[in-house]
């Protein structure tokens, strides 16, 4: 394993069902070692509380979530 001091971490925000089920607790967010972030094999909508803030809905055809756009993004921080 890595020295800490040279492994890079991501913050993320993880599913608030699997971190109910696993912590038995919501997760906001969690850090991460980019070593450990794998892609999922297979699309998965993820439930997370911040989601609407980045996100204005899901596909599941693409397995993708599908980015706010810019004048919401700008609106939303105004208020």
């Amino acid at each position: 394993m890595p020295e800490p001091s040279t492994t890079c971490s991501r913050q993320v925000l993880p599913d608030e069902n699997d971190c109910v089920k696993l912590f038995k607790a919501v997760r906001i967010s969690k850090y991460v070692a980019q070593e450990n972030i794998e892609p999922l094999p297979y699309p998965r909508r993820c439930t997370h509380r911040v989601l609407p803030n980045y996100f204005e809905g899901y596909d599941p055809i693409t397995g993708r979530h599908a980015s706010v756009t810019a004048s919401r993004v700008h609106s939303s921080t105004l208020t």
